[in-house]
């Protein structure tokens, strides 16, 4: 099949089940465009995209994005005047505002359907988040492509209402779409209560690969601190400060823990403040934004990973938690918060522990009684890499949307 991938970055660090998706589809044999709006191989810094020479196979929605207002209006009205003429009829749709909108008006959404028509026709064109569902949905009604639409939710797409757009943009999307994907029960139950149809969603785990992740039993020697591990955006959502807080209640029990974050965000001064308020600056690091080598390595030095999520005040919220999933296929017992996917995602008492969002006791509590039982790292990290591979490994996932397209390409609509 001819599939074309929509996303807003590729690739992006902090999106590599997007690169997975990608790779899975090319090792099944399919001919995979992916359209973004920006790409930087060598800031992704990704060792798969270069090994895969993906940047080849990628094409820029937007070439006039970097210019200022005034210079990408100018170039794509150029852009219009040179290539209008071709198709009339595409042109009459892309520039109808009750099917763009805004990016009909300013000429956007003509820009975008002319990257697509310079690729030709796809079977599928799949859209990570809704919000580029709801672009892929307005190209479709236009006819800048014929196949199927398939949209895949997130979590923090369909959390935030105001995320893809306006009542009547969310509507084209569920009208127009022919297929929906969410990562989790959870994501779904959230789609749904927007307006998505039940017939047409299926869940969709997003996989690891398993070869990227070695696995490890997890010890640590007698006089060690505790390597805690977290990775993710420094941002409200994932919930680093109560991890922070929890530290001062390890250290007056007594407990040596080094908490390693990666990542970086709007929020890095305001935690690193807050360290220094606790006095706990000497117990953590800020590695900022890393490699996916350099994760990996992270990693296999850890002895537990910890992701406490919160539900964000905008009502931003994660969705599978892939760096959970990521941490268990490692070996890695696990302390996550009970919040949204997460429950799906940790065999709770199995490959580690769910505590509460917002409580840095629990998180404290649950921590102390691992550092104090080393002996149950080994089964739990075993239970964690066992269960990956039968719910999350990349190609039992791969197999599970592949199957979507062909019943799909079955369906004749």
């Amino acid at each position: 099949m001819r599939i074309a991938v929509l996303t807003g970055e590729f690739p992006a660090l902090s999106e590599t089940f997007v690169i997975n998706h990608v790779v899975s589809l090319l090792d099944r044999g399919h001919d995979v465009t992916v359209f973004a709006f920006k790409s930087d191989v060598a800031a992704g810094a990704h060792e798969v995209v270069r090994a895969r020479g993906l940047d080849r196979i990628v094409r820029l929605l937007d070439p006039f994005i970097a210019a200022s207002t005034v210079g990408r209006l100018s170039r794509r009205a150029g852009l219009l005047l040179r290539d209008g003429w071709r198709e009339p009829g595409l042109t009459m749709r892309l520039l109808d505002p009750r099917i763009g909108g805004r990016s009909a008006l300013n000429l956007s959404l003509f820009t975008y359907g002319q990257a697509f028509r310079r690729q030709g026709d796809f079977d599928v064109v799949h859209c990570h988040f809704g919000w580029f569902g709801s672009l892929g949905a307005k190209l479709k009604k236009a006819k800048a492509f014929r196949g199927k639409l398939v949209v895949t939710f997130h979590g923090a797409d369909v959390n935030v209402q105001q995320a893809m757009g306006t009542p009547r943009q969310r509507t084209l999307m569920f009208d127009v779409a022919d297929w929906f994907t969410a990562n989790t029960g959870f994501t779904r139950k959230q789609a749904m209560a927007l307006g998505c149809p039940l017939d047409r969603c299926s869940i969709w785990h997003m996989g690891v690969d398993m070869g990227q992740f070695e696995f490890r039993d997890r010890s640590a020697g007698n006089d060690e601190a505790i390597r805690l591990f977290t990775t993710g955006r420094l941002i409200e959502k994932k919930g680093i400060e109560y991890v922070i807080r929890a530290l001062p209640l390890l250290k007056a029990g007594g407990r040596r823990v080094h908490f390693h974050v990666i990542g970086d965000g709007p929020l890095r001064s305001k935690l690193e403040s807050l360290t220094r308020e606790l006095g706990v600056d000497g117990q953590v690091t800020f590695h900022g934004r890393c490699t996916s080598e350099a994760v990996r390595g992270h990693l296999d030095r850890a002895h537990l990973f910890v992701l406490a999520s919160v539900t964000a005040e905008n009502n931003d919220r994660e969705g599978q938690g892939v760096a959970l999933i990521e941490a268990e296929a490692c070996g890695l017992p696990v302390i996550a918060t009970r919040h949204n996917g997460f429950p799906e995602a940790v065999l709770d008492g199995g490959s580690g522990f769910l505590v509460p969002e917002r409580d840095p006791r629990a998180l404290a509590e649950r921590l102390q009684y691992l550092i104090d039982n080393p002996d149950v790292w080994g089964p739990m990290g075993r239970a964690g890499r066992r269960f990956v591979e039968e719910e999350f490994a990349l190609d039992r996932c791969a197999i599970v949307i592949n199957s979507v397209y062909e019943q799909l390409a079955r369906s004749g609509k």
